[in-house]
């Protein structure tokens, strides 16, 4: 599953770059990438940070070292970077939402990776604590830098070439309450 992992973050990686370099495919690139990746840390957190192979997730001794704190954490940690992921996802895809999501999952993760700091200093040879760990050194401070990145300035930077939609969405954003300028940077957006 790591492997899988590694793809869909290099996927994310070049989805960004596309869209970087005005390529519309990578908001298609980048939301695959990120939504799958969100699905493996969901649904599959539990199984990956308690390092159980997908081809024994239904045998007993995969579980056997594995105690109520371990999966309650694995589990959390799974649910946290998700939101993470998505919530990355939603900001580079100027989406509503995205900030609360990022809020969410910047909280939490910095609870988890303060916990989990701790375990790490008693046991250094845990797998699972140096698994969690590492991903959270790489989603907080990108969270972090794109929770502080101000709209306008991702939409200067991904819509370089569309000064009318700039100028749309920058009088929209001074009046986030009017519905019909934001109706207006939408159709500015898709022209």
């Amino acid at each position: 599953m790591k492997r899988i992992e590694q793809a869909t973050v290099g996927m994310s990686i070049i989805g960004v770059l596309m869209k970087l370099f005005l390529f519309e495919e990578g908001n298609t690139v980048l939301g695959l990438s990120l939504t799958f990746l969100a699905i493996i840390y969901y649904p599959l957190g539990f199984f990956y940070f308690n390092s159980v192979p997908i081809a024994k997730i239904f045998d007993r001794k995969s579980y056997k070292e594995i105690t109520i704190l371990k999966g309650i954490g694995a589990f959390g940690a799974g649910v946290i970077f998700a939101i993470l992921c998505v919530g990355v996802l939603f900001k580079l895809l100027q989406l509503p939402g995205a900030s609360e999501m990022l809020i969410i999952g910047l909280t939490s993760g910095a609870i988890l990776s303060v916990v989990i700091l701790f375990k790490y200093r008693i046991n250094k040879n845990s797998r699972y604590s140096r698994k969690i760990l590492i991903r959270s050194i790489i989603w907080l401070p990108i969270s972090s830098l794109l929770y502080l990145a101000p709209g306008l300035t991702l939409v200067k930077i991904f819509h370089r070439n569309d000064p009318e939609y700039i100028e749309a969405y920058e009088r929209a954003a001074m009046s986030p309450s009017d519905e019909e300028l934001w109706r207006k940077a939408d159709e500015a957006r898709k022209r």
